[in-house]
């Protein structure tokens, strides 16, 4: 699989909780170099904050039982 670079211009938020949605059909999972650990403002979320122009590059992908992983990197 040849590696992608995702540059996302928006601000892109994920939560360090396992099964924040457990009837997703896709989930991310990301290697964080800059994001920015909001859970304080709300614990319940235990979210993670990416800013503008964040940068990723995909390292893997799969589908397993219609689940479709994707594992990311910050760089």
């Amino acid at each position: 699989m040849k590696k992608r670079t995702i540059k996302n211009i928006s601000y892109w938020s994920s939560s360090k909780k396992t099964g924040y949605n457990d009837e997703a059909n896709i989930k991310i999972y990301i290697k964080s170099k800059n994001g920015r650990d909001i859970s304080r403002v709300n614990y319940e979320e235990q979210e993670i904050l990416f800013m503008r122009n964040s940068k990723f590059r995909c390292e893997d992908k799969s589908v397993i039982n219609g689940i479709c992983r994707i594992f990311l990197t910050e760089i």
